[in-house]
């Protein structure tokens, strides 16, 4: 498998990645360690006729930084083809009030329940304290192509920083 590493400039700080290169399957899915998991799963329906689902967990470096280590992010049809896939997001809560929402790299775009899912790491940085996080699985047509139906989307609990 190759590592892809990649740092991304944030508006309020920077973001870095190491994500799996190529899709797995389910076989190939690495356990993820106990910690502050996440398992989600949107709904049938909305803009697309299947649904997203990803699990994983977060895992906190200090106030600054934590990292999304997903196990799996799957995109399920319930028959044909939606032309939609599954990507990773999430949403921080900073110290300062302001909220942050981003899109990770971390997607099955391989096609509708093909057997095939994703997985990876993904770590977050930040100039200022982040107080809690939480994961997104949206059901987009491309990475850009993301609509706000509350159907194509499901987020996690927040998980808070026990660093803050």
């Amino acid at each position: 498998m190759r590592i892809a590493s990649l740092l991304v400039a944030g508006t309020i700080g920077v973001s870095g990645l190491v994500a799996a290169g190529t899709a797995a399957t389910a076989a190939d899915t690495p356990d993820v360690p106990e910690g502050p998991g996440f398992a989600i799963k949107s709904q049938n329906g909305g803009e697309f006729a299947g649904h997203a689902e990803a699990g994983g967990r977060i895992a906190w470096h200090g106030a600054k930084s934590f990292t999304i280590h997903v196990a799996r992010v799957a995109d399920i049809c319930l028959s044909g083809g939606d032309g939609a896939g599954a990507y990773i997001w999430y949403q921080t809560r900073l110290g300062n009030g302001f909220s942050e929402w981003k899109r990770t790299p971390i997607a099955d775009t391989s096609g509708c329940s093909d057997g095939d899912v994703d997985h990876g790491d993904f770590r977050v940085y930040s100039s200022e304290t982040i107080g809690a996080a939480r994961v997104i699985v949206r059901e987009c047509e491309g990475k850009d192509g993301c609509n706000t139906s509350p159907n194509d989307n499901a987020q996690s609990d927040w998980k808070w920083n026990p660093n803050r």
